[in-house]
């Protein structure tokens, strides 16, 4: 629906006019007709109308963008916030957009029961001094949009990130709710690792966290022999054709390599392992609904970091935990506040 502002001689008096103008119009179904009630303002001179005629038009435009502004801000959060759910399903099954209320009237009761504001725009005041004010209203209605608009988001964002790791899974998902203070232990040499691990793979990670220093060193002597071995059929084609072997370039990184190790073979190939032997403690609960299960490490922390380089090998991931016995009712009251001034800044807006 849309509406016109239409300017009718006022002839004899206002009643008869009305009645002209309903006989050309409303009785002919073209339309229908309601008073637009503007008080006698100070019109100036001929020349500060001419001059303000101008100023009108771009006021105008500028007006049009903000409510345009104000129009989309409102569709696209009626959409999305809870509280406006059941205004935005009746819309949507209507296949409509949310109506944008003015002064808690409909848009279409606003128009038609428009009432100056004499309070707000004096009529005594000079219209270019009003159209200096409504000018300075829609710009002041533009920075509240956009520093209302802000403050929405970084809410709704808050409260987004706290919701998707409430619903996600463990690798997201706070870790509070599953792990005691026993369950933590630290020591001089001994700390305490998390582990996320994948529930079609538990049993794999049961068998071998113990063991994973040697299985990478397992890995790494196989891709030593493979390297050995291509090595080799280089420089047997390079006979074959007669050419001379290139001489190998020491590694330091090699070298390195073998003075770590050196210590093992002293020892008779026996090294001190960084895994506590049979810590892994399943935290997460029997039958617990999620891909991932959780589990309690303990390691030695001499070899904390290289345990959880290993897990990230093998796509197990470590979890950082510091245990807080408030940490659930602080969560819950930030959850709660975050709430409350999101539901506040929709209302304003």
């Amino acid at each position: 629906m849309s509406y016109w502002l239409i300017a009718v001689p006022a002839e004899q008096d206002e009643a008869r006019a009305r009645a002209r103008l309903d006989q050309a119009t409303v009785k002919r179904g073209l339309c229908k007709a309601w008073p637009f009630k503007i008080p006698n303002l100070k019109v100036g001179t001929l020349d500060t109308l001419v001059m303000l005629s101008e100023d009108l038009a771009k006021i105008d435009v500028q007006a049009h963008q903000v409510v345009q502004k104000i129009q989309r801000a409102y569709i696209d959060i009626s959409k999305s916030e809870p509280s406006a759910a059941a205004g935005a399903a009746a819309a949507n099954e209507r296949q409509e957009s949310p109506e944008l209320q003015v002064d808690k009237k409909s848009i279409h009761q606003f128009v038609t029961e428009f009432d100056w504001d004499a309070i707000h725009f004096p009529k005594p005041s000079a219209l270019k001094g009003l159209a200096d004010k409504v000018l300075q209203d829609c710009q002041g209605a533009d920075e509240e949009l956009k520093k209302n608009l802000t403050a929405y988001n970084e809410v709704k964002t808050k409260f987004t990130a706290i919701e998707r790791k409430e619903t996600g899974s463990l690798m997201v998902k706070p870790l509070g709710p599953f792990i005691q203070k026993e369950h933590i232990i630290e020591r001089e040499y001994i700390t305490t690792k998390f582990v996320i691990v994948p529930v079609a793979r538990e049993q794999e990670f049961l068998d071998t966290y113990e063991i994973l220093e040697d299985l990478h060193a397992e890995r790494q002597r196989e891709l030593e022999l493979e390297r050995s071995k291509a090595k080799e059929a280089r420089d047997a084609a390079q006979k074959a054709a007669g050419q001379p072997p290139k001489p190998e370039v020491a590694d330091p990184a090699e070298d390195k390599k073998e003075e770590s190790e050196a210590p093992k073979e002293r020892f008779g190939g026996v090294s001190c392992k960084n895994v506590v032997p049979r810590s892994a403690l399943k935290l997460t609960p029997a039958g617990y609904p999620d891909e991932f299960c959780l589990y309690r490490v303990l390691v030695f922390k001499k070899g904390a970091d290289q345990f959880s380089n290993l897990c990230r090998e093998k796509r197990y991931i470590i979890r950082a935990y510091t245990h807080d016995p408030d940490e659930a009712t602080n969560a819950r009251k930030e959850k709660e506040e975050l709430q409350k001034n999101r539901q506040k800044l929709w209302k304003f807006l």
